[in-house]
Protein backbone atom coordinates (compact mmCIF):
# COMPACT_ATOMS: atom_id res chain seq x y z
CA UNK A 1 0.00 0.00 0.00
CA UNK A 2 2.98 2.24 0.63
CA UNK A 3 4.73 1.45 -2.74
CA UNK A 4 1.18 2.58 -4.36
CA UNK A 5 0.81 5.13 -3.07
CA UNK A 6 4.09 6.30 -3.30
CA UNK A 7 3.99 5.70 -6.93
CA UNK A 8 0.82 7.53 -7.05
CA UNK A 9 2.10 10.74 -5.31
CA UNK A 10 5.25 10.38 -7.73
CA UNK A 11 3.30 10.45 -10.79
CA UNK A 12 0.88 12.92 -9.81
CA UNK A 13 3.95 15.27 -8.94
CA UNK A 14 5.46 14.95 -12.85
CA UNK A 15 1.91 15.53 -14.22
CA UNK A 16 1.01 18.00 -12.24
CA UNK A 17 2.59 21.11 -13.31
CA UNK A 18 5.94 22.23 -14.38
CA UNK A 19 8.29 22.44 -10.77
CA UNK A 20 10.08 25.33 -10.42
CA UNK A 21 10.03 27.13 -13.24
CA UNK A 22 11.47 30.36 -11.85
CA UNK A 23 14.73 28.23 -10.50
CA UNK A 24 15.06 25.65 -13.39
CA UNK A 25 15.24 28.92 -15.99
CA UNK A 26 18.37 30.25 -13.66
CA UNK A 27 19.71 27.14 -13.65
CA UNK A 28 19.48 26.97 -17.22
CA UNK A 29 21.01 30.51 -17.78
CA UNK A 30 23.10 29.82 -15.35
CA UNK A 31 25.11 27.00 -17.85
CA UNK A 32 25.14 28.21 -20.66
CA UNK A 33 26.98 31.53 -19.36
CA UNK A 34 29.12 29.13 -17.80
CA UNK A 35 29.72 27.48 -21.33
CA UNK A 36 30.14 31.10 -23.28
CA UNK A 37 32.46 32.14 -20.39
CA UNK A 38 34.60 29.31 -20.95
CA UNK A 39 34.36 29.76 -24.93
CA UNK A 40 35.71 32.80 -24.17
CA UNK A 41 38.43 32.05 -21.83
CA UNK A 42 40.29 29.44 -23.98
CA UNK A 43 39.67 30.64 -27.14
CA UNK A 44 43.24 31.73 -28.24
CA UNK A 45 44.27 28.32 -26.45
CA UNK A 46 42.26 26.30 -28.70
CA UNK A 47 43.03 28.22 -31.81
CA UNK A 48 45.91 26.87 -30.97
CA UNK A 49 45.31 23.84 -30.48
CA UNK A 50 43.48 23.05 -33.57
CA UNK A 51 46.18 24.05 -35.59
CA UNK A 52 48.24 20.35 -34.58
CA UNK A 53 44.72 18.56 -33.95
CA UNK A 54 42.37 17.76 -36.88
CA UNK A 55 38.72 16.43 -35.92
CA UNK A 56 37.81 13.31 -37.72
CA UNK A 57 34.27 12.52 -38.73
CA UNK A 58 32.37 9.60 -38.31
CA UNK A 59 31.33 7.86 -41.05
CA UNK A 60 27.63 7.56 -40.71
CA UNK A 61 25.29 10.58 -42.42
CA UNK A 62 23.86 11.44 -39.07
CA UNK A 63 26.87 11.66 -37.51
CA UNK A 64 28.53 14.18 -40.01
CA UNK A 65 25.57 15.98 -39.78
CA UNK A 66 25.56 16.47 -36.37
CA UNK A 67 29.22 17.12 -35.88
CA UNK A 68 29.19 19.05 -38.90
CA UNK A 69 30.10 22.48 -36.82
CA UNK A 70 32.97 20.30 -35.53
CA UNK A 71 34.38 19.34 -38.85
CA UNK A 72 34.46 23.53 -39.57
CA UNK A 73 36.52 24.21 -36.73
CA UNK A 74 39.58 22.63 -38.64
CA UNK A 75 39.73 24.94 -41.07
CA UNK A 76 37.86 27.60 -39.40
CA UNK A 77 38.50 28.06 -36.02
CA UNK A 78 37.78 31.47 -35.67
CA UNK A 79 34.88 31.61 -37.78
CA UNK A 80 33.52 28.36 -35.93
CA UNK A 81 34.15 29.79 -32.35
CA UNK A 82 32.30 32.99 -33.07
CA UNK A 83 29.20 31.62 -34.48
CA UNK A 84 29.02 29.61 -31.06
CA UNK A 85 29.60 32.34 -29.24
CA UNK A 86 26.93 34.15 -30.64
CA UNK A 87 24.20 31.25 -30.36
CA UNK A 88 25.23 31.16 -26.55
CA UNK A 89 24.53 34.59 -26.26
CA UNK A 90 21.47 34.39 -28.11
CA UNK A 91 20.48 31.51 -25.68
CA UNK A 92 21.41 33.14 -22.60
CA UNK A 93 18.77 36.06 -23.67
CA UNK A 94 15.87 34.17 -25.04
CA UNK A 95 15.64 31.25 -22.36
CA UNK A 96 14.40 27.88 -22.11
CA UNK A 97 12.61 26.70 -24.90
CA UNK A 98 12.55 23.29 -27.43
CA UNK A 99 15.01 25.58 -30.38
CA UNK A 100 17.28 27.24 -27.87
CA UNK A 101 17.35 23.61 -25.72
CA UNK A 102 18.76 21.60 -28.43
CA UNK A 103 20.77 24.17 -30.35
CA UNK A 104 22.26 24.69 -26.90
CA UNK A 105 23.13 20.65 -26.84
CA UNK A 106 24.40 20.64 -30.38
CA UNK A 107 26.54 23.67 -29.85
CA UNK A 108 27.91 21.85 -26.21
CA UNK A 109 28.32 17.99 -28.05
CA UNK A 110 30.04 19.71 -30.91
CA UNK A 111 32.37 22.20 -28.37
CA UNK A 112 33.19 18.23 -26.48
CA UNK A 113 34.54 17.31 -29.46
CA UNK A 114 36.06 20.07 -30.71
CA UNK A 115 38.06 20.46 -27.47
CA UNK A 116 38.62 17.15 -26.21
CA UNK A 117 42.55 17.07 -25.96
CA UNK A 118 41.89 20.32 -23.53
CA UNK A 119 38.73 18.90 -21.54
CA UNK A 120 37.58 17.32 -18.67
CA UNK A 121 35.19 15.88 -16.42
CA UNK A 122 33.41 19.28 -16.63
CA UNK A 123 32.75 18.87 -19.97
CA UNK A 124 31.01 16.00 -19.89
CA UNK A 125 28.99 17.42 -16.78
CA UNK A 126 28.06 20.13 -19.06
CA UNK A 127 26.80 18.02 -22.10
CA UNK A 128 24.89 15.58 -20.29
CA UNK A 129 23.24 18.65 -18.52
CA UNK A 130 22.41 19.87 -21.56
CA UNK A 131 20.91 16.69 -22.80
CA UNK A 132 18.81 16.56 -20.21
CA UNK A 133 17.34 20.42 -20.31
CA UNK A 134 16.01 20.14 -24.15
CA UNK A 135 12.48 19.12 -22.70
CA UNK A 136 12.44 22.66 -20.69
CA UNK A 137 9.92 24.39 -22.27
CA UNK A 138 7.25 26.90 -20.89
CA UNK A 139 4.89 26.77 -22.78
CA UNK A 140 2.37 24.35 -24.28
CA UNK A 141 2.86 24.20 -27.71
CA UNK A 142 0.62 21.03 -28.37
CA UNK A 143 -2.64 22.81 -26.82
CA UNK A 144 -4.55 19.39 -25.97
CA UNK A 145 -5.17 18.00 -23.11
CA UNK A 146 -2.86 14.58 -23.60
CA UNK A 147 -0.19 16.80 -25.14
CA UNK A 148 0.24 19.23 -22.45
CA UNK A 149 0.28 16.60 -19.77
CA UNK A 150 3.22 15.29 -21.92
CA UNK A 151 4.75 18.42 -22.12
CA UNK A 152 4.76 18.80 -18.13
CA UNK A 153 5.98 15.57 -17.67
CA UNK A 154 8.84 15.87 -19.88
CA UNK A 155 9.73 19.38 -18.34
CA UNK A 156 9.41 17.56 -14.86
CA UNK A 157 11.05 14.71 -15.78
CA UNK A 158 14.04 16.65 -17.08
CA UNK A 159 14.76 18.61 -13.86
CA UNK A 160 14.50 15.19 -11.82
CA UNK A 161 17.17 13.82 -14.40
CA UNK A 162 19.83 16.61 -13.70
CA UNK A 163 19.11 16.47 -10.03
CA UNK A 164 19.88 12.63 -10.44
CA UNK A 165 22.96 13.08 -12.47
CA UNK A 166 24.35 15.40 -9.96
CA UNK A 167 23.80 12.92 -7.41
CA UNK A 168 25.40 9.92 -9.53
CA UNK A 169 28.10 12.41 -9.89
CA UNK A 170 28.54 12.58 -5.81
CA UNK A 171 27.60 9.41 -4.89
CA UNK A 172 29.90 7.77 -7.46
CA UNK A 173 32.92 9.60 -6.03
CA UNK A 174 32.61 8.79 -2.45
CA UNK A 175 32.30 5.15 -2.89
CA UNK A 176 35.20 4.77 -4.91
CA UNK A 177 36.87 6.93 -2.35
CA UNK A 178 35.16 4.77 0.43
CA UNK A 179 37.08 1.40 -1.66
CA UNK A 180 40.42 3.47 -1.49
CA UNK A 181 42.48 2.85 0.91
CA UNK A 182 44.63 5.79 -0.01
CA UNK A 183 41.15 7.77 0.44
CA UNK A 184 40.67 6.60 3.81
CA UNK A 185 44.45 6.54 5.21
CA UNK A 186 44.37 10.16 3.99
CA UNK A 187 47.53 9.79 1.68
CA UNK A 188 45.73 11.03 -1.28
CA UNK A 189 46.06 14.42 -0.34
CA UNK A 190 49.47 13.73 0.76
CA UNK A 191 49.83 12.47 -3.01
CA UNK A 192 48.07 15.88 -4.22
CA UNK A 193 50.67 18.34 -2.34
CA UNK A 194 53.37 16.61 -4.90
CA UNK A 195 51.50 17.61 -8.08
CA UNK A 196 52.71 21.39 -8.33
CA UNK A 197 50.82 21.98 -11.59
CA UNK A 198 47.71 20.73 -9.60
CA UNK A 199 48.24 21.77 -5.98
CA UNK A 200 47.89 25.55 -4.92
CA UNK A 201 50.98 26.38 -2.99
CA UNK A 202 48.96 29.38 -1.36
CA UNK A 203 46.56 27.20 0.44
CA UNK A 204 47.56 27.57 4.24
CA UNK A 205 50.19 25.04 5.05
CA UNK A 206 48.47 24.60 8.59
CA UNK A 207 46.50 22.18 7.02
CA UNK A 208 49.30 20.58 5.40
CA UNK A 209 49.40 17.61 8.28
CA UNK A 210 48.77 13.72 8.26
CA UNK A 211 45.80 14.62 10.40
CA UNK A 212 44.76 16.93 8.35
CA UNK A 213 44.52 15.13 5.77
CA UNK A 214 42.76 12.21 7.08
CA UNK A 215 39.89 14.98 8.38
CA UNK A 216 39.11 16.17 4.86
CA UNK A 217 39.42 12.66 3.26
CA UNK A 218 36.65 11.56 5.81
CA UNK A 219 34.98 14.98 5.31
CA UNK A 220 35.12 14.84 1.41
CA UNK A 221 33.80 11.00 1.45
CA UNK A 222 31.11 11.66 4.50
CA UNK A 223 29.78 14.39 2.33
CA UNK A 224 29.77 13.23 -1.48
CA UNK A 225 27.81 9.94 0.20
CA UNK A 226 25.00 11.56 2.35
CA UNK A 227 24.68 14.72 0.03
CA UNK A 228 21.84 12.17 -2.22
CA UNK A 229 20.02 11.79 0.94
CA UNK A 230 19.88 15.04 2.92
CA UNK A 231 19.53 16.98 -0.18
CA UNK A 232 15.47 16.17 -0.38
CA UNK A 233 15.12 16.78 3.40
CA UNK A 234 13.76 20.62 3.76
CA UNK A 235 15.53 20.41 7.57
CA UNK A 236 19.25 19.48 6.23
CA UNK A 237 18.67 20.93 2.18
CA UNK A 238 19.48 24.26 2.29
CA UNK A 239 22.29 23.33 4.76
CA UNK A 240 23.54 20.58 1.90
CA UNK A 241 23.77 23.20 -0.48
CA UNK A 242 25.98 25.85 1.79
CA UNK A 243 27.83 22.61 2.51
CA UNK A 244 28.32 22.08 -1.19
CA UNK A 245 29.15 25.89 -2.13
CA UNK A 246 31.96 25.70 0.30
CA UNK A 247 33.34 22.29 -0.41
CA UNK A 248 33.61 23.32 -4.43
CA UNK A 249 35.07 26.84 -3.06
CA UNK A 250 37.90 25.00 -1.22
CA UNK A 251 38.61 22.06 -3.70
CA UNK A 252 38.87 25.22 -6.04
CA UNK A 253 41.24 26.80 -3.81
CA UNK A 254 43.39 24.12 -3.14
CA UNK A 255 43.10 22.19 -6.76
CA UNK A 256 43.25 24.83 -8.94
CA UNK A 257 40.14 23.71 -10.76
CA UNK A 258 38.04 26.56 -11.79
CA UNK A 259 36.07 25.00 -14.29
CA UNK A 260 34.83 21.93 -12.37
CA UNK A 261 34.00 23.77 -9.21
CA UNK A 262 31.91 26.12 -10.96
CA UNK A 263 30.13 23.46 -12.93
CA UNK A 264 29.21 21.83 -9.65
CA UNK A 265 28.36 25.29 -7.95
CA UNK A 266 26.34 26.39 -10.41
CA UNK A 267 24.74 22.49 -10.37
CA UNK A 268 23.63 22.96 -7.06
CA UNK A 269 20.97 25.55 -8.47
CA UNK A 270 18.62 22.58 -9.66
CA UNK A 271 17.81 21.73 -5.83
CA UNK A 272 16.88 24.86 -4.90
CA UNK A 273 13.11 25.88 -4.89
CA UNK A 274 10.84 29.14 -6.37
CA UNK A 275 9.62 29.72 -2.82
CA UNK A 276 12.64 29.65 -0.61
CA UNK A 277 14.40 32.10 -3.04
CA UNK A 278 13.68 34.98 -0.96
CA UNK A 279 16.49 37.53 -2.09
CA UNK A 280 15.13 37.20 -5.87
CA UNK A 281 11.21 37.78 -4.72
CA UNK A 282 8.23 35.56 -5.41
CA UNK A 283 8.54 33.73 -8.75
CA UNK A 284 6.52 34.86 -11.03
CA UNK A 285 5.38 32.61 -14.31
Amino acid sequence: MLVKNWIEEFGASLTGSRKQPFVSKIFFKAIVCYALVKLILIWNVSEVMLQHHNISLPRSPLGKIVLSPAFLANSHPYLFQSVAGALLLAIVITGPNYIANVTFCWLILNLTVVNLPLGNGSDLILLMLSVWCIPWDYRDIFKSSKATTVQITLFNTGRLLCQWQIIFVYMSSGFDKLLSETWRSGRAFQFIRHFESLYNPTFPRIFQSPCWDIIFAWLTIIFELAFGILVWTRFAGKKVLIMGLVFHVLIWWMLSLPDFAMIMILSLLIFLEDDRLVFFGRART
